[in-house]
């Protein structure tokens, strides 16, 4: 039975930074504080945080109970400090990126990610731009892939080799023509663990603004329970998204949002 890897996927890490945290959305922003607990939390079970690419280029090292990996959607300023955070620890970690928004207010800049990258981080697509890829036309769809890869090789010296959809939101076909434009897998919204091997669409976990640190553990043991309940909320969702559309369900995110941020 081949092993299997625990990713989990991050945006922004608040560091009470006005600058660092103006792009973060409440509800996917995880503290410092609570990072840390969570980083610690993997150390003690033995394990050191890795990225996706690393865990690919291992083959078959994987070790029992199997790998945990991070990444982090978006680019956030905030991200910095959190890579630090993991580079004391001996850990990497993967950083999904937008090439039009490097350098604006609230996001990292290249330099910061060239920084980064020779601390051993993973600079890896997150698109060209922060557009739902399922309403792009087909050639649309292929310049996000091939633009944001090329801007990437050129700032930083090597081309990404994953891409992660943003908002998970991906169009038929998707993963095949991402392996079209030299891409290894994609990194989706899609909750489970990862088969080693298995490296066309990777899942994932996200580690949301009211994941508690008991709830992370339980991840961590990989618990049944725990896992299934994830499971279960994520296709919830996922029906959610097809029944109302991408607009329709980003209109009744946030006006649930705004009214929990209220209550």
């Amino acid at each position: 039975m081949s092993l299997r890897a625990l990713v989990l996927m991050y945006h922004a890490v608040p560091t009470d930074d006005p600058v660092a945290d103006s792009a973060a959305d409440p509800h996917y922003s995880v503290s410092m504080t609570r990072f840390v607990a969570q980083l610690d939390a993997i150390v003690a079970r033995g394990q050191r945080p890795r990225s996706v690419r690393d865990l690919q280029a291992s083959g078959t090292s994987w070790r029992a109970p199997g790998p945990v990996a991070l990444t982090f959607d978006d680019g956030h300023a905030s991200n910095y400090a959190a890579y630090l955070e993991i580079a004391k620890r001996g850990g990497s970690a993967d950083l999904f990126v937008n090439p039009s928004t490097i350098g604006t207010r609230g996001f990292l800049t290249w330099t910061q990610l060239r920084e980064l990258a020779a601390l051993g981080a993973s600079i890896q697509s997150h698109g060209q731009h922060h557009d739902f890829l399922d309403d792009m036309p087909p050639a649309g769809v292929w310049a996000e892939l091939v633009d944001s890869r090329q801007c990437i090789a050129d700032e930083i010296g090597r081309p990404a080799t994953f891409f992660a959809p943003p908002n998970g939101r991906m169009p038929d076909g998707f993963v095949h023509r991402a392996k079209a434009a030299g891409y290894s897998g994609v990194c989706s919204s899609r909750v489970g663990l990862w088969d080693q091997g298995e490296d066309d669409e990777i899942p994932r976990f996200a580690v949301l603004a009211g994941t508690s640190q008991a709830q992370f553990d339980r991840w961590l043991r990989r618990e049944p329970i725990s896992m299934n309940y994830s499971l279960a909320r994520a296709a919830v969702l996922r029906s959610g998204k097809r029944l109302l559309g991408n607009a329709g369900y980003q209109r009744v995110r946030n006006t649930l949002l705004r009214a929990q941020s209220r209550s």
